[in-house]
């Protein structure tokens, strides 16, 4: 919805060969795919944070307007 509305999506995910997805999202909402990159973020691994954080924070000058973190943790039975 981002894209949609003309900001730059950085969406992050561990296996990047699932990347399609994200483009197929974009494109049912009819938002520009080349408003979006698809960035490497393990958010387990403190390396990973660091290295899509810098890649992030270069690719905008170090200026960012907003940040959406979605990232999950679920289990299963009871608890």
């Amino acid at each position: 919805m981002l894209a949609l509305r003309g900001w730059r999506v950085f969406a992050t995910m561990r296996d990047l060969r699932k990347r399609e997805r994200v483009f197929e999202l974009a494109a049912s909402l009819g938002a520009p795919a080349s408003s979006i990159e698809v960035l490497p973020l393990d958010v387990a691994s403190d390396g990973s944070r660091a290295e899509a954080a810098g890649l992030v924070l270069r690719a905008v000058g170090g200026n960012l307007d907003a940040i959406v973190h979605n990232a999950g943790y679920s289990t299963t039975g009871f608890f």
